[in-house]
């Protein structure tokens, strides 16, 4: 779990490490990695929640499209959960590195399409209409600030051309409406990509699904063994 404690604070590693000690005191097992991942996801995430096997389904679907995109984009996850706890249903870990301050388009580009990974998979698995869901609130969000800064920010859009334009300007001024409709056009446009993407790669999606269905969770080395 060292990789996955990047940022915790001296008193939450302390909190983990005590807790899987007495959960492997009352278990009357050694403490091992198990016991530790478990111990982790408590302390940051706290109990865990059942909602059902069909919304354990459509977790696994989501999270697994998310997972494939970034694992597609060289930047294989840390780990994978379908385990609802707090105010989340299952979530995708970033492994830790160093960004660098400058990303080209392209790569930029990529970082909205793991965003949509989610959505598109579960327009692939439920359909153009029932594949909308709740799930994708935040994921949109992320999609929506990437391509806003594209056109505002970084002189990326062949439409808005090199103007940087302001928050004021970009949300209350003139062009407001304009940029709105641009990301959206964005927006739409990544996402056919990415379903594509996902479509073309469904066997390997399908495994990553059936096996985070069986174990709940999976780690770096786990999910690059069914995507590669």
């Amino acid at each position: 779990q060292a990789g996955r404690s990047t940022g915790m604070s001296l008193a939450n590693m302390e909190a983990v490490l005590e807790l899987g000690w007495r959960t492997a005191s009352k278990k009357g097992v050694p403490l091992n990695d198990d016991i530790l991942a478990e111990s982790f996801e408590l302390v940051r995430h706290g109990e865990k929640k059942d909602w059902g096997r069909d919304y354990l389904e459509r977790v696994a679907r989501h999270e697994a499209g998310h997972a494939y995109l970034c694992h597609a984009a060289g930047k294989t996850p840390a780990y994978l959960t379908i385990v609802a706890r707090g105010d989340h249903g299952g979530y995708m870990e970033y492994s830790a590195e160093e960004r660098s301050p400058l990303q080209t388009r392209d790569q930029l580009l990529g970082r909205m399409r793991i965003a949509l990974g989610g959505r598109a998979a579960e327009i692939i698995y439920y359909g153009a209409q029932n594949g909308l869901s709740s799930g994708a609130s935040g994921d949109l969000q992320q999609a929506t600030s990437i391509a806003r800064a594209m056109i505002c920010s970084y002189g990326m859009d062949n439409v808005f051309g090199l103007a940087v334009l302001s928050q004021e300007e970009a949300t209350k001024g003139p062009l407001a409406e304009k940029i709105i409709q641009r990301i959206a056009a964005i927006i739409k446009e990544e996402m056919a990509a990415t379903i594509e993407a996902l479509t073309k790669a469904r066997p390997r999606l399908d495994a990553l699904v059936e096996r985070l269905l069986e174990k709940n969770k999976l780690d770096s080395a786990e999910i690059k063994e069914l995507l590669s």
